[in-house]
């Protein structure tokens, strides 16, 4: 009596792995058909909003141009108010906020700056951890070129959590030059 031939092909093809790979091809294919149909539906709906967009600028243009004319005396206080607007612009302010950030240290946290470019004014309220703090970032922005004169307004200690902190406001002057 002869033993049975022993199979030692282990490469023979697994029917089932082939059945689930062409199974998730199907479905990624479809899945990408249906994401270019939801892309091309979204180019065609932009498409519309864009001429729609168009036919409005179009219908908005005559109504500007059709303006009664204004009295010389409501140009002239246009004309001021947009060159105080023009001043206010013209001021330094990269140069005053630069001097800001470089006086910044991690001890204090800014809350809010509030410009105001015709008295050359900044109204700044921060938080310190110690007074000290507070007036060290002080003498700091007095040391800048374009900062000329800083005054403290107003200071409290309020309790954040557990950690008091002191809240405090500043007048900051500039100058128009280095």
């Amino acid at each position: 009596m002869t033993a049975p031939a022993l199979n030692i092909n282990f490469a023979a093809p697994r029917r089932a792995a082939f059945a689930v790979g062409g199974a998730l091809l199907l479905l990624g294919l479809a899945a990408l058909g249906t994401v270019l149909l939801a892309y091309r539906d979204a180019e065609a709906e932009l498409a519309q909003v864009e001429q729609r967009q168009e036919r409005v600028a179009r219908q908005l243009q005559p109504a500007k141009s059709v303006q009664p004319p204004q009295s010389t005396a409501s140009s002239a206080r246009d004309d001021s108010l947009a060159a105080a607007r023009i001043g206010a612009l013209a001021q330094p302010w990269g140069d005053v906020l630069l001097a800001l950030e470089r006086s910044a240290s991690p001890a204090v946290a800014l809350l809010s700056v509030d410009g105001q470019g015709k008295s050359r004014l900044l109204r700044l309220t921060g938080e310190a951890r110690s007074m000290d703090d507070a007036l060290a970032f002080a003498r700091r922005l007095r040391q800048s070129a374009w900062i000329d004169a800083v005054q403290l307004t107003n200071h409290e200690e309020r309790l954040t959590g557990a950690v008091t902190v002191l809240r405090f406001s500043l007048d900051v002057n500039w100058k128009s030059a280095p």
